[in-house]
């Protein structure tokens, strides 16, 4: 799996959890919100330009 495909992925995830958040299910603690933050921050730092 390459890092472009990682990302994507990585991506989908953070997506999809915070249309589970806008929904009202399972809302996500703020510690697991930052954490997701931070992961997102992390992986936006290792694309300089986002794949499209």
């Amino acid at each position: 799996m390459n890092r472009s495909t990682r990302y994507n992925k990585k991506l989908q995830e953070i997506r999809e959890d915070v249309e589970n958040y806008r929904k009202g299910f399972s809302p996500v603690s703020d510690r697991e919100h930052n954490k997701f933050k931070k992961d997102f921050l992390k992986l936006k730092n290792n694309f300089r330009i986002a794949p499209k």
